[in-house]
Order: C-alpha cells, then structure tokens, then sequence
C-alpha cells in the first residue's frame, strides 16, 4: 500500500521565523493533520538564543506540548498562512 499527499492536505512542512527579547531564531515545523485545524507537529530550529525544540498539538485553536523550556500551552489562529496568539508556560509539580 503506498500513501502520498500531493496536495499536502495531509503532511507538511512550515518554515519557523521568530523575533523575540531582540533574538532572531528560525526553525522548522513538520507534522500531520491540517495547519490551523487538527494536527500533531515536531518543531527544531536555533539561533541567537540558542537550540530549540518541541512536539505539539493543535485542535480547534488551542494547544499544547512539550520541548526544550519545558511544557506549554495557548490558544490561537490562523489566517492566511500567519499565526498570532498567546502561549503560556505550565510549572511542573513535583
């Protein structure tokens, strides 16, 4: 059985551009599902404020996963191939 996804409506690759605390960073995003609606990723990239990386979750705006600075969570959008919205860090109990 072979699966393809020619019109990428299933696997896809996004490029990561990020700006912040006056750090560049770029990165890249792979994963399965439909940006924006339900999905399931892997994020790596690095830059001027090091490596990063992380697998996360997508469902009808909210969020959530787990990478280098630890657990996370947020809600947001998309429109139009741009993102915006509010990420959280979650504190680990012990």
């Amino acid at each position: 059985m072979v699966n393809s996804d020619p019109n990428g409506d299933l696997f896809f690759a996004i490029p990561q551009i990020g700006f912040s605390n006056g750090k560049l960073s770029v990165g890249l995003e792979v994963g399965v599902g439909v940006p924006g609606v339900l999905s399931a990723s892997a994020t790596v990239g690095g830059g001027g404020g090091g490596f990063y990386w992380s697998v996360q979750g997508y469902a009808g705006g909210v969020y959530a996963g787990y990478g280098s600075s630890g657990a996370f969570m947020g809600f947001g959008y998309q429109y139009a191939g741009f993102n915006g919205g509010y990420i959280m860090e979650l504190a680990v109990l012990a």
